[in-house]
This record gives structure tokens, sequence and C-alpha cells, in this order.
């Protein structure tokens, strides 16, 4: 299973395409519409499973309070990835030793909450999901650090990794130092295809021909499932929000 990331113009020109809409005539508030639909898609198919390419154990600084609120791992913690669901705990890096323990955790308003007096571990845990909430990149718009946009002539959404003036070209495809992708893994592709198709269909009130492409979106999320499981041997459970 690849690690690339998927072209959002190509999921939007599919989903355009099944639902009969021109590209071309789209309007500011469908295709709004469209990319909404589409990040709360992006959720499900992100928590349906322990994806290999959005799960990562990486290794976290714990902090000994010395008092009641014991010992604990922030979930955002600076320079770090944001820790979305736990799923385990270790002493080491399982994928570099063998002699490896869990340790006991439970969550709190803290983050983990860790009963060893280790200083730091190795969490396993998923990603959070990526929001789209970027407008169509605007050259007559400054931006800020952590801004996002989407770029016509890439076809992906971006985020700034600096304050970006106005009046010149600073477009992703033009400065694309300036910016970081929105990295959506490729495995969710066609499950956000049908599933954007199908809650399309619902806002419009086709509930009969929405529950017909819910069905497919779900076909393409298990067909990832089945390959997750059969041809890679990994575990995992499915678990998708249903109407």
């Amino acid at each position: 299973m690849g690690l690339s990331p998927l072209n959002y113009k190509q999921v939007l020109n599919q989903t355009l395409n099944l639902a009969g809409i021109d590209s071309t005539t789209l309007a500011t508030i469908e295709w709004n519409l469209f990319r909404d639909l589409a990040s709360r898609r992006i959720k499900f198919g992100w928590q349906a499973a322990k994806w290999p390419e959005v799960t990562v154990t990486e290794s976290r600084t714990i902090t000994q309070s010395g008092g009641d609120e014991g010992n604990y791992i922030a979930l955002n913690q600076a320079g770090q990835t944001e820790i979305g669901e736990v799923f385990a705990v270790y002493t080491k890096s399982p994928k570099a030793n063998q002699d490896v323990e869990e340790l006991t955790w439970y969550l709190s308003e803290n983050g983990i909450q860790i009963a060893q007096n280790n200083t730091t571990a190795h969490v396993y845990y998923r990603r959070v999901p990526p929001t789209l909430t970027g407008d169509r990149y605007s050259q007559s718009t400054a931006y800020s650090t952590g801004d996002q946009v989407y770029d016509l002539t890439l076809g992906n959404f971006y985020t700034a990794n600096q304050s970006i003036a106005s009046g010149t070209d600073n477009s992703p495809s033009a400065q694309p130092t300036y910016w970081d992708i929105v990295s959506i893994p490729a495995i969710f592709q066609d499950y956000l295809i049908r599933g954007t198709y199908s809650d399309y269909l619902r806002h419009n009130g086709e509930l009969d021909r929405a529950r017909v492409a819910e069905s497919d979106a779900r076909d393409v999320l298990d067909h990832e499932l089945f390959k997750l499981h059969q041809q890679q041997g990994q575990t995992t459970r499915l678990n998708v929000l249903s109407y």
C-alpha cells in the first residue's frame, strides 16, 4: 500500500461526473459544499481502521508533575505531530527493539496518563485527520502561517508555513517552499468520491439514490480493508459511521 497522497482535483472532478455537473461552471457556493462534504468523509475513512498510512509510533516526553496530576504525555507537544486516538504506549520503539514492554496508561484531561515513572515513551497512535477549509488561492490576499488554500494548478490544498504577502503570485505552484501540502492518503480516493457523492445526494433530498451511493462507498472501503488484512497480514477493525 503506497504512501502517495491523493489529488483533490481528481476527487472533485469524478464526484461532479457522478452528479452530472460541469466542473467548468461550478459556482463558488457549490465548490465550497463539495469541499466540506469531502472533508467530512476524510474523517470517516481515516478513523475506520488502523491504516498504516495514518498511524505512527513515535517517542514522546513524559511530563512528571510530582503532584496530583501524576505523569502524563500531552497530546499536542511543541514540534511534534498532534496525537489523535491512542492504541498503545511502549517503553521503547517496537520497530527497533524486541525487549519492549507496554506501559499502563489511560486518557485524561492532561493527555495520556502513565502509571510508571519513565521520562520518555513510544506512543502508537493515529494522527488527527486533516480538515479541508481553504478557499481557492487569491493573489490579492495576504496569508498568515497556518492559513489553508486550494491551488487550482496543482489540484490540492496547502497550508502556509510562513507569512505570505499579496500582490504577486505566491501560490503553492509558484512558491512551493512557502506551503505544505494537506496530505490525504491515496487509499481513500475512491471512498471520498463515492461518499461525497452520496452526501451530495442526501443534501439534495435524493435519499434512495444516496443509499445506493453510500453502499458503493462502503464497498470500496471494505476492499481497502480486505487488502490490509489478506494481502498484508495486518489486523484491524473496520468502524465506519452509517446512516
